[in-house]
């Protein structure tokens, strides 16, 4: 994925949004401060930086249910703005008051500012994804984000990564980074495999890479714990995983260079978790076709690379503690995480 795509990748944009909370909040009455906001001029609003957001002065379970109630109701665009901006202060600094059954209201109107034709909501709201997935406990994230039928934000999440507006695919993309490594799992993988069939070529590379970052996690947490996570991977049966694998053969095959990239590190990473027996088993039996026994070999050949004499091939280098070692350093810069040199003639 391009380099664009970084922890960093909005905080270019937010140069310009370095104004102090005291001094936005003074130029547009508050929620807080008098229960409703004014219609205001949109290119007027500053958009605060997660840095910048402070710790209300008093905060209780009825501010968040306050909070709450205004982005499930019938408000207009400035209170959703103001309600958003206050929910970014509670999940960043107050985290402790938000729960499972909170999540599940505020999901939909994060969803839906996220998409809004207002561009300064819009960023917002991605930033306010971000934080719910950088600050909130898995545990209250996932079953509302990734089963039953709310599947919105992740949606508007890829739909958003490529956008026309340069900052708000940065902004989606970064909330996508969050979201792949706070969540990483099988039921982001099979979420994400649904846009194995998506005809927009640039989406479908936003979602090979969103695969491949939580790949990377997956790796990195067997190397911090040092235990086997293949049983995680597997647990509701071997059919969730061809999900996967399918998705990943459609994507290696798209026409954008991101999909295919991201696609080949995906089955080299599931090669490097799973195994050669268990990666070609699985593939045997999630593709089918006149053509299956050349595509799992080709998938395979990538997958497992080695060096022949005489055939310049791709390689990454290190073993593999190294190679996260360095994925994780090069990926808090901004960079692709991944390490590779051409061998051979």
């Amino acid at each position: 994925m391009n380099a664009q795509l970084a922890p960093q990748l909005w905080d270019e944009h937010s140069t310009d949004c370095l104004a102090s909370e005291e001094k936005r909040m003074a130029s547009h009455p508050s929620i807080e401060e008098d229960g409703s906001s004014a219609a205001g001029d949109e290119k007027s609003i500053v958009v605060l930086a997660t840095s910048e957001l402070t710790p209300l002065s008093e905060v209780s379970p009825s501010t968040l249910d306050g909070i709450i109630q205004t982005l499930a109701g019938k408000s207009d665009w400035l209170q959703l703005h103001e309600a958003i901006l206050l929910l970014r202060r509670v999940v960043v600094h107050h985290r402790e008051l938000v729960k499972t059954q909170h999540v599940d209201v505020f999901l939909r109107p994060l969803a839906l500012e996220s998409d809004s034709l207002r561009s300064t909501p819009a960023k917002n709201a991605l930033l306010a994804c971000a934080e719910c997935f950088e600050f909130l406990p898995r545990s209250v994230l996932e079953r509302s984000l990734l089963t039953g039928n709310r599947p919105e934000i992740l949606d508007v999440l890829l739909r958003r990564s490529v956008c026309e507006k340069k900052f708000l695919r940065d902004a989606a993309a970064f909330a996508v980074q969050k979201l792949a490594n706070h969540l990483a799992g099988l039921p982001l993988l099979l979420a994400v495999a649904k846009y194995g069939s998506n005809k927009n070529a640039k989406l479908c590379g936003i979602a090979a890479w969103a695969i491949s970052l939580s790949l990377q996690r997956l790796q990195q947490q067997q190397l911090e714990a040092g235990t086997d996570i293949r049983q995680s991977l597997t647990h509701k049966g071997g059919e969730s995983l061809r999900v996967v694998y399918r998705a990943l053969a459609v994507f290696r095959e798209s026409k954008d260079a991101s999909a295919r990239a991201e696609a080949t590190t995906s089955f080299q990473r599931l090669g490097e978790l799973l195994g050669r027996e268990a990666l070609e088993s699985g593939l045997k039996d999630a593709l089918s076709g006149a053509g299956q026994t050349g595509v799992v070999a080709r998938i395979l050949k990538d997958a497992f690379v080695m060096a022949k004499s005489g055939k310049p091939r791709l390689v990454r280098t290190g073993s593999l503690r190294e190679r996260m070692v360095k994925d994780a350093t090069v990926g808090a810069g901004g960079q692709r995480t991944e390490a590779i040199v051409r061998v051979g003639n």
